[in-house]
């Protein structure tokens, strides 16, 4: 029998039919053959970092030691567009040249900046950095400011366009004393539909803030350059009409103008005592 490397060489050219001699230990060494296609099925499976996924989805070490693949929860959806199908953590810094849509939750624990919009359903933002979005839409809850009181942190919460919270409670809170220094400012509008409470040394600056549906709550110093309107104030005649009305002390309330003078004239704000 000839010796084999002295057969011509077929230049290197296989097909999935063509044959190899081998020698099949475990049936006493007899000499069998084997299918190209047969021998590259084999081999693949000798080869780390091998394994099945799913198109379209970015691949994941499913066993690192044993070299095997499969899918990770990011997908490209479209040509522009990547999937998140899970919660997204991120330790450090973020950064998002256009909108950032989170619908389950985003969470980042070393601030956010948005040049474009921010909509998400919860959102938890920790970290010494700051909070700089064009427009914020909330659609549950926002907590801005410092969660951990053994490590304060200045917060700064900027806005250049309207934010808008729907639902749920907003909060915007420092919880170690003067330590922290947090701020608001919002260069166009607040507008709440919900519970507005904010606490701090610090001014919040909003060019026009509305709420309709809550209470806005202030544990700090209120400057107001512009009108103050009080829409829809209760009227009674005197102190005693608008305490017997439910009115409670420290609140505000107009006269009705029947009162005795000096409170016989409509429209006069008191505070009830």
């Amino acid at each position: 029998m000839p010796i084999i490397y002295s057969y011509p060489d077929i230049g290197g050219i296989l097909s999935a039919k063509d044959r190899f001699i081998v020698t099949k230990e475990e049936e006493g060494n007899q000499t069998r053959s084997i299918k190209a296609s047969d021998l590259a099925a084999y081999v693949v499976t000798l080869v780390p970092g091998v394994g099945t996924g799913t198109t379209n989805y970015l691949t994941l070490w499913s066993d690192g030691p044993l070299g095997e693949l499969g899918d990770s929860l990011i997908k490209q959806q479209a040509a522009d567009e990547i999937l998140v199908e899970g919660k997204l953590l991120v330790d450090d810094e973020t950064e998002i040249s256009g909108e950032f849509f989170g619908y389950d939750g985003g969470s980042f624990e070393n601030g956010l900046s948005v040049s474009g919009g921010l909509s998400c359903d919860t959102l938890s933002i920790s970290g010494a950095s700051s909070l700089e979005i064009d427009t914020l839409e909330v659609i549950d809850s926002a907590i801005i400011g410092n969660p951990d009181p053994t490590a304060p942190k200045k917060w700064e919460f900027d806005t250049l366009g309207n934010t808008r919270i729907v639902g749920g409670q907003w909060e915007y809170s420092q919880f170690s004393g003067g330590i922290v220094n947090p701020r608001m400012t919002v260069d166009a509008q607040v507008s709440m539909y919900c519970t507005l409470e904010m606490f701090g040394n610090n001014i919040e600056e909003v060019n026009n803030l509305t709420v309709p549906y809550g209470d806005a709550t202030f544990s700090n110093d209120v400057t107001i350059d512009g009108k103050v309107a009080l829409n829809g104030l209760s009227a009674y005649a005197d102190d005693a009409a608008a305490g017997a009305a439910g009115i409670l002390t420290g609140d505000l309330y107009q006269t009705n103008g029947s009162g005795a003078a000096p409170l016989n004239v409509a429209g006069i704000v008191m505070v009830k005592q």
